[in-house]
């Protein structure tokens, strides 16, 4: 919620340590044979895993070709195939939509709200009771008429306290990598430019170094790992979850789903009206039996905030189509919900109108993607002070990478289309 401000200036798999044998394939409705994109796709009996991209496809490093893959999906049964069933091109896991009741008694005797205050309640319970530590694959894509001003990948180490911990969790950031020659933001290029050429000339005269800041421009507004960061790990609550802001938003109970062999209550939500710049409804998947949330999913609109609108038409400039959605899943391990992945991903149109030459019109695409895997519990280490990540600074001037990997170690979501970029 918080980096929405941010957007309107300038408006975000799997990782596995692995050298092996590469496996891949498609995971599709068994039914309608339509892809499922960001399903889970792990190696049974361990948490190293990846989730498929926007068209379903992942691909996959494995140490052994003995084992088993376990596909997950919110709504489908689980399916277990061998490794070796995907070391040729083109396999598909096909998954089964499944549709499970919960027992009327269960799910009526208290509200949708009462379930969601109970759970935040017990959330400390809930979650893991002892420390542990993850790695974790990171993408950020920004995208202006389908080129890109942006994309970047990381790979983080974390230690988590234990939830009951007032310690901060801790970040090491071990590989960073930028997009190399991304294009230059083409809208508003021309006033901008001529800016620029005005700054460049002044600092001329005055002898002075002149230092072009459109790219830190991009930075701040795009907001990097940090905001992606807090949410997947716990240390934000969205306001639907937040029991003194239940008044914006209307609750129902939805159609109940399995998830990792779990059977959850589904709450439906929808804002009242505008919600903190954003009309949103979505679904909020708990597991009663330990009350925890096992996900969150929203999308909808955000709303360009009433005191900048005015400001933006002054000058010409109007969005249209501005539309947010988010996904957030936990992984279930031993009794207790821990983090799993988070995509976010916000559009829309901007236009400039001119008197006397061409109006400007562009289309951004903003993404971000975190997946944890290789999960290690209770025989953790902590990060050294000195080593961990600040969400103040530049990333690309906190890469710490003590442990000598390389970004051939690693799974990386693939581009649309099976492509990387």
């Amino acid at each position: 919620m918080k980096r929405i401000i941010a957007i309107w200036t300038f408006a975000f798999l799997g990782i596995l340590q692995l050298h092996g044998q590469s496996v891949s394939g498609w995971v599709k409705d068994i039914e309608t044979m339509e892809p499922l994109p960001f399903a889970t796709v792990g190696v049974k009996g361990t948490t190293l895993g990846t989730i498929t991209n926007e068209e379903g496809y992942f691909e996959f490093r494995v140490n052994s070709i003995e084992g088993e893959l376990v596909f997950n999906f919110m709504g489908y049964e689980p399916l277990i195939k061998p490794i070796s069933s995907f070391l040729d091109e083109g396999r598909a896991a096909t998954l089964k939509p499944t549709s499970i009741t919960l027992d009327e008694l269960v799910i009526r005797p208290l509200s949708p709200e009462d379930y969601i205050k109970r759970v935040v309640k017990n959330q400390i319970n809930a979650l893991p009771q002892q420390p542990y530590s993850a790695n974790a694959y990171y993408r950020e894509k920004f995208k202006e008429n389908d080129g890109y001003i942006a994309y970047n990948e990381g790979i983080f180490k974390f230690h988590f306290p234990t939830y009951q911990d007032s310690l901060a969790n801790q970040y090491q950031l071990c590989l960073y990598e930028t997009a190399e020659n991304p294009q230059e933001m083409q809208f508003l290029k021309r006033k901008t430019d001529k800016k620029e050429e005005r700054k460049r000339k002044k600092a001329a005269k005055k002898g002075e170094e002149y230092e072009d800041d459109a790219k830190d421009l991009i930075n701040v507004s795009f907001g990097g790992p940090n905001e992606i960061l807090a949410s997947q790990m716990g240390e934000e609550v969205d306001d639907f979850l937040d029991s003194t802001k239940f008044r914006k938003f209307r609750y129902e109970f939805g159609t109940p789903r399995k998830y990792q062999g779990r059977e959850l209550m589904v709450i439906n939500f929808r804002s009242r009206g505008k919600t903190d710049h954003q009309k949103t409804d979505g679904k909020i998947y708990i597991d009663t039996r330990l009350d925890a949330f096992a996900g969150v999913e929203y999308a909808g609109e955000l709303i360009i905030p009433i005191l900048i609108e005015p400001i933006l038409l002054a000058f010409g400039i109007s969005f249209s189509d501005l539309l947010i959605s988010k996904v957030t899943r936990m992984q279930y391990i031993d009794g207790y919900w821990y983090p799993d992945y988070e995509k976010m991903d916000v559009t829309m149109q901007a236009k400039k109108r001119y008197l006397f030459s061409k109006n400007e019109i562009s289309q951004f695409d903003i993404d971000q993607v975190l997946k944890v895997s290789d999960l290690r519990i209770g025989d953790t280490i902590e990060i050294p002070q000195n080593l961990r990540y600040d969400p103040a600074k530049n990333p690309e001037e906190q890469v710490q990478n003590t442990e000598n990997w390389e970004w051939e170690d690693f799974n990386r979501i693939m581009e649309e289309g099976s492509v990387k970029l």
